[in-house]
């Protein structure tokens, strides 16, 4: 096989993806996987400036009927060529009237 029609089976293989370094798409916020973080959360204590201090603004923020917010935080890592990974998280946190965390749920 000459040079020439190795460079353009290579060129393929990169277009088509197969050999190419890997591309992902990352959103939201990781600190929500970190164990260390979450467990410092503690239902009837803290407060949304503690909060705001560990994971930083939520992705969605909800006003609720009582006075009461809910808050989402979410993250999202999808590799998209060569071994193709993913990894997900999310942390649901509701607040009173009064800033204090009343629950949470956590998903991974």
């Amino acid at each position: 096989m000459n040079r020439k029609m190795l460079s353009l089976i290579l060129a393929f293989f990169i277009i088509a993806g197969i050999v190419t370094p890997s591309i992902g798409v990352e959103k939201g916020n990781k600190e929500i996987l970190d164990s260390n973080k979450t467990s410092q959360l503690v239902v009837g204590k803290t407060t949304k400036a503690e909060v705001r201090a560990l994971f930083g603004e939520p992705n969605n923020i909800k006003a609720m009927n009582d006075g009461w917010e809910r808050w989402i935080y979410s993250y999202a890592k999808v590799k998209m060529f060569g071994a193709r990974q993913s990894q997900s998280g999310g942390l649901g946190l509701i607040f009173d009237d009064k800033g204090i965390l009343q629950r949470m749920s956590t998903s991974k």
